[in-house]
């Protein structure tokens, strides 16, 4: 304590250097020379080296050990002149800015070097690229310390800055850092602050994967009074996003649509466009695809209007609009190369802006347009692209959709115990909003080994969760699959075939009550899996009805289909498969009554050969 007395007095340089150091560190002789104004920087630093409570850091810097530092701001600071204090931190931030500048551009120069070495050296180029990394963002975090002391406003705009550069780059640990150090000044903090912090918890929480906390926390920050607009919209977006996470699907529409009015009723342009985005992804997820690409619309022209990619401001949401219109044109082949440029301009937009998080979003969205377009080298390049990004984050949101897609096509080319890996990783560590997907998928993996009823186990369960999401593409998805495997087990039960015929379609009515525009190729796959069912029956009073169906399927199949050329192939043989059961006059002329619609098709559309080819077939059966 006799120590701490002496440095009250100040009158020694060096009892002022520990006074600096208990507040403005690490220094070096050049930081000491300026704050301290003293041209003998070097022999005071020379001597502070062996001072017992000082610690020699990496590089030349010094700084103190945490109990003499603390000591100090208790025991010393509060008799001293805050202007004192004051003047160091102005001080500090003007060296801290001066060296990010310095310390940007050789990390930039850098990474040049990186890109460019050669294979022996780029080992040591990636090491000083991380040592420049990591001085840089301890740098940033000290002027915000110090941005937060002197100012409190100017210190949270500095804490907003740095907290999104650190999320472009998904420094999640560095975000906590800055979080701990805007939470030391509560003290000071307005009431709209504190809900500004209260958010950035919020935040920080989602992107760890806390849903049900982000959830509790935006709740929390809804129910204060008079909080700002700005503030309001994006907590509503971000619980939102996280009911989504948790399975809560029409609970985030709600969220979003009154967003959306906020940001309308307010004048928020930018947080307008953010609300479609958001939107356009919930109604997505469910399979209503033409509400989202509505909403995708919305924002992107609302995005257009504000200088779209050009707008510093916005041109990450315009990177996230680019990714997600890329995912639904993706579903339809008529837009599928669309979406795949789409994808790639994407891609070049994050990468232009730096963004990883985006940037790994752009290759899965790319590598589900190419599986889609059943270019299945090009996905899993591009599924593993964004693996490389998303698995060293630790983000398990992305790395379980990646799993669930790079799933499905291990499964589309018959690597069967890679998809059943991937599948089931998905399910361990994903998000709720993917599991009817998920589980769909899995169940496929059963029904080429002809496990029927683990199949039908995964599929039921994969109906419930589309139920309760709603996932409206899986919930017709499941029940299309269920039609196939209820088939394989009661081939030889007319009865019960007419029983499950009669169940289904009630499932599938029920189904259309709640969506008036289904995703086309799964309710396809179940148009036929009802005409298969009625041709099991062996009734000729059914034709109409098979007619009805296979009219009604075909076309969905064929024009929405994954594989154009190649889907309806399989959905037509899979009824084939048991045609040894059924009468082959039944068969003859739902072929014969078929030829002219799938022929008038075929004039119109080339990607209808196959189906003529098989409907011929059919009519000539033996």
């Amino acid at each position: 304590m006799t120590l701490v007395e002496h440095i009250k007095d100040l009158q020694e340089l060096k009892h002022r250097l520990v006074l600096l150091l208990s507040h403005v560190y690490p220094l070096d002789t050049e930081m000491i020379k300026i704050l301290l104004n003293t041209a003998d920087s070097k022999s005071v630093f020379d001597d502070a080296k062996d001072f017992v409570f000082v610690k020699l850091l990496p590089n030349n810097y010094i700084t103190l050990h945490d109990v003499m530092r603390d000591m100090i701001n208790t025991y010393v600071w509060p008799e001293v002149h805050s202007d004192r204090r004051s003047w160091y931190s102005q001080k500090a931030i003007e060296i801290y800015e001066k060296n990010i500048n310095r310390l940007s551009l050789e990390l930039e120069s850098q990474a040049q070097n990186l890109k460019s070495s050669e294979k022996e050296k780029s080992f040591e180029c990636a090491l000083k690229h991380a040592e420049l990394e990591q001085n840089l963002w301890v740098l940033k975090e000290e002027l915000l310390r110090h941005s937060l002391e002197i100012d409190i406003d100017k210190g949270i705009e500095t804490f907003i800055a740095i907290f999104d550069e650190a999320s472009k780059q998904a420094k999640l640990f560095r975000r906590n850092r800055f979080i701990d150090l805007l939470e030391k000044q509560s003290e000071r903090l307005t009431k709209n602050q504190h809900c500004i912090l209260d958010y950035y918890r919020a935040r920080q929480s989602f992107d760890e994967g806390n849903f049900k906390e982000t959830q509790e926390k935006c709740t929390g920050l809804l129910g204060y009074a008079d909080l700002s607009p700005t503030v309001k919209v994006d907590a509503l977006i971000l619980k939102g996003n996280a009911e989504i996470r948790l399975g809560h699907v029409k609970e985030s529409i709600q969220e979003f649509s009154e967003a959306l009015r906020y940001a309308n009723t307010n004048e928020l342009k930018e947080k307008e466009i953010l609300a479609n985005t958001a939107l356009g992804w919930a109604y997505r997820t469910m399979g209503d695809y033409n509400k989202a690409k509505h909403y995708y619309h919305q924002a992107k022209s609302l995005c257009m209007k504000q200088g779209g990619p050009e707008n510093s401001s916005i041109y990450e949401i315009y990177g996230f609009i680019l990714n997600n219109y890329a995912f639904v044109l993706s579903n339809d082949n008529k837009s599928r190369k669309a979406a795949i440029d789409m994808a790639n301009t994407a891609i070049e937009h994050w990468k232009k802006i730096e963004n990883s998080i985006g940037l790994g979003a752009g290759y899965l969205v790319r590598g589900i347009a190419y599986y889609r377009s059943d270019l299945s080298e090009l996905a899993m390049d591009s599924f593993q692209k964004s693996l490389t990004i998303f698995e060293p984050l630790g983000i398990n949101d992305w790395i379980g959709q990646i799993y669930s897609w790079r799933g499905a096509q291990y499964h589309d080319i018959q690597k069967f115990d890679l998809a059943k890996q991937d599948l089931e990783e998905s399910l361990r560590i994903g998000a709720k909003n993917i599991e009817a997907m998920t589980l769909n998928r899995l169940a496929r993996i059963y029904m080429n080994k002809q496990n029927w009823i683990e199949a039908e186990r995964l599929l039921k369960s994969s109906l419930d969760r589309a139920k309760e999401l709603p996932d409206y593409i899986y919930w017709i998805g499941s029940l299309a699959r269920l039609i196939n495997v209820s088939v394989k087990q009661h081939i030889n039960d007319r009865k019960k075939i007419a029983e499950e015929y009669k169940k289904f379609t009630s499932g599938i009515e029920e189904f259309q009550k709640n969506l008036e525009y289904p995703d086309e190729n799964s309710m396809g796959i179940a148009y036929l899996g009802l005409a298969k069912l009625l041709f099991l029956l062996n009734d000729y009073n059914k034709l109409s009805e098979i007619i009805k169906y296979l009219k009604l399927g075909i076309p969905l199949v064929v024009e929405h289909g994954s594989f154009a050329r190649t889907d309806i192939l399989t959905r037509l043989a899979i009824i084939e498969d048991d045609f040894d059961k059924v009468d082959s006059e039944i068969i003859k002329k739902v072929g014969s009554e078929m030829i002219k619609f799938i022929s008038d098709k075929e004039s119109e559309n080339l990607n209808y050969s196959t189906a003529v080819d098989i409907i011929f077939r059919w009519a000539n059966w033996n």
